[in-house]
């Protein structure tokens, strides 16, 4: 197999024990697109007829934004609005 196809693998399963990473991390260590590194994993994994079970990537949040989309992050920002409406309104009730 080829080396990088090879490298491919490894990072995007976590084959060396780390964390596996996503198309946009793989390409972005390899200096290359989410689709190459796609069209890569694909051909490697046909080549490859014994691998050992992968572990799926784990998406992880990328931004602010992603994070306020996550339960917490909602919770964070009901939080953040009764904060808001206390300091421009004056006490509010918990359940508004």
């Amino acid at each position: 197999m080829d080396e990088l196809l090879e490298r491919v693998l490894i990072l995007r399963y976590g084959l060396d024990g780390d964390v596996p990473l996503t198309l946009q991390e793989v390409a972005t260590r390899l200096g290359t697109t989410r689709e190459q590194v796609r069209e890569l994993e694909e051909r490697a994994l046909r080549e490859s007829p014994t691998l050992p079970e992968p572990r799926r990537p784990v998406r992880r949040p990328y931004s602010q934004r992603d994070l306020l989309e996550t339960p917490a992050g909602a919770e964070f920002r009901r939080r953040a609005r009764l904060a808001y409406l206390r300091r421009e309104h004056g006490e509010l009730d918990e359940e508004e």
